[in-house]
């Protein structure tokens, strides 16, 4: 950790709208929640990807490494790979075409 960096430089927004380690505690514990759900779940089914909690985790991991780097603050290595893993393991999910009918409608 950076000494003295606890909060976001100016202009910088937060995720969770709280500022300080209060805010990287609470993303961290998010993720370590995704993690423990992710492990219960691999002991009931054989695939996780396209299940919701899968894509909790990559969530949690994504606001967590942002509200890191919006402080400036290093992303640990472990964190970093499993980001990346997470990236590759959960699918994109597909724009409905409804969802895009109604939003060219609001045009």
């Amino acid at each position: 950790m950076v000494p003295g960096v606890t909060t976001l430089p100016s202009g910088a927004e937060s995720r969770t709208g709280w500022t300080g380690p209060a805010e990287l505690n609470f993303l961290l514990q998010e993720v370590r929640t995704a993690r423990a759900n992710i492990e219960a779940l691999r002991a009931q089914t054989r695939s996780l990807a396209a299940n919701p909690e899968q894509r909790r985790l990559l969530e949690s991991l994504e606001n967590y490494v942002a509200a890191l780097k919006a402080r400036h603050l290093p992303v640990p290595p472990a964190i970093r790979d499993e980001l990346a893993l997470q990236r590759c393991l959960v699918p994109v999910q597909p724009i409905s075409r409804t969802a895009t009918r109604r939003q060219a409608g609001r045009k």
